[in-house]
């Protein structure tokens, strides 16, 4: 009877560690599939489906969770340093909020749905891009509007294409004596250890802040960086490297 017990338990144990483990390279979409076969053909399943391809699917859970299953905002802190409430419900794969995913689980009836399973948080993608496209009318290839949308919501991206909401969106702008510092924080798991090896779309939605803040503050210099939470490090990215991302991104 106790060998049936641990048997079963390091059978559950061995489920468990199988699901929550995040791929070696989250950058290399062959590296990922050659290590989760499944999530292919989940991909492929979402692309058939909903007219998504795979690397928007990919690069929107990139720049969201990094693949990690069970992805959360940080807690906001009282005082800089009692744990308080999250800044949204946002969570998995997906970063995908509560009212949100409901909405999704409705209008596609898949019930049974959750935001920490791959194959539903690529076919949550592919329905909110599906959406988009509907209701923004931005094609399914635009990576990079279509991760705006994404993550401003199909509200906020009016708002951002009318350069109302940049200040809001970047999570810290800094006035300094003789320029001003944008600063996007990212609590990837992986910390990139130079702008070489930051992901594209990273550096594609910083460029788009330093074009706007020059719109808004033309006669001051902008500087963009990246906070990365997990080492506490800041990163402070070159402009012309983040303005060809962006021009990159917008006749792509």
């Amino acid at each position: 009877m106790l060998k049936i017990k641990n048997f079963i338990f390091f059978s559950i144990f061995t489920l468990i560690l199988g699901c929550s483990s995040i791929p070696q390279n989250t950058s290399n979409s062959c590296s990922i599939f050659n290590e989760r076969y499944l999530w292919y053909k989940h991909a492929k399943s979402t692309e058939k489906k909903w007219g998504t391809p795979i690397y928007v699917q990919l690069a929107i859970i990139k720049m969201e969770s990094d693949f990690h299953w069970l992805a959360k905002p940080e807690r906001q802190k009282l005082f800089k340093i009692i744990p308080f409430k999250r800044p949204s419900s946002s969570f998995g794969y997906s970063q995908a909020v509560k009212g949100t995913w409901e909405q999704y689980k409705n209008e596609t009836g898949n019930k049974l749905a959750t935001r920490a399973r791959f194959k539903d948080s690529v076919d949550f993608i592919g329905w909110y891009t599906d959406k988009t496209e509907s209701l923004l009318k931005i094609s399914k290839q635009d990576a990079f509007r279509q991760y705006i949308a994404y993550h401003e919501g199909w509200g906020g991206y009016k708002n951002y294409k009318k350069n109302q909401k940049v200040i809001g969106v970047v999570d810290r702008l800094v006035f300094m004596p003789h320029y001003i510092l944008a600063v996007d924080f990212k609590s990837n798991i992986r910390v990139p250890e130079n702008i070489n090896n930051v992901p594209i779309g990273i550096l594609q939605q910083m460029g788009a802040y330093q074009e706007i803040l020059k719109k808004i503050y033309p006669d001051t210099p902008i500087q963009t960086a990246i906070l990365w939470t997990e080492k506490e490090h800041l990163m402070k990215l070159n402009q012309l490297s983040v303005k060809e991302a962006f021009i990159n991104a917008t006749i792509s």
